[in-house]
């Protein structure tokens, strides 16, 4: 589980979205209806890892479905943030600490720092979706095919597999 603020777009307020790993899947809701109705809350978005070809190509495909409350981009910012959470030492260590040392974690310094993060990956996305619709195309996918773009990304077990053992080992 970890936690996902997305600002609003004239403002300095944001709603805070909670993130569960189920399998290969990641569900994310509002933490209020969260709070309030557990694993009831409707998904915002649900994102999807298919990664039956990690072991021939190195590669895994990941799908968003925005359910509702967020646009494309929205959520294809919050698709790279969870990439970063986990694929990232110092943000896996981060997500590691929110669920096993809750008294640790710094949720304001997270909040800020994720904001942030937010605003310049959402100039990025808005570039890009602006680009393909002056060509006359539309985004097709929340991302497309897209290799992680982090340098510093640490190496995923077994030589490339998808990074689900330290999803289920940091997230529950």
């Amino acid at each position: 589980m970890f936690i996902f603020p997305v600002p609003k777009e004239k403002d300095n307020s944001y709603f805070m979205l909670v993130c569960q790993n189920q399998e290969k899947s990641f569900i994310l809701t509002y933490l209020e209806d969260f709070r309030a109705k557990g694993d009831r809350a409707n998904p915002y978005l649900v994102l999807t890892c298919f990664d039956e070809v990690v072991k021939s190509k190195g590669l895994a495909l990941m799908r968003g479905d925005i359910i509702s409350h967020m646009s494309k981009a929205e959520g294809t910012v919050i698709l790279n943030q969870i990439m970063d959470a986990y694929m990232i030492d110092e943000n896996l260590e981060r997500v590691r600490q929110f669920n096993h040392e809750p008294q640790k974690f710094d949720y304001q310094a997270h909040t800020d720092r994720s904001i942030a993060d937010f605003r310049a990956k959402q100039a990025l996305v808005d570039k890009a979706f602006a680009s393909l619709a002056a060509e006359g195309k539309g985004p097709q996918t929340l991302m497309g095919a897209q290799s992680h773009s982090k340098a510093n990304r640490p190496m995923i077990p077994g030589g490339g597999a998808f990074i689900q053992q330290d999803i289920d080992k940091y997230s529950k």
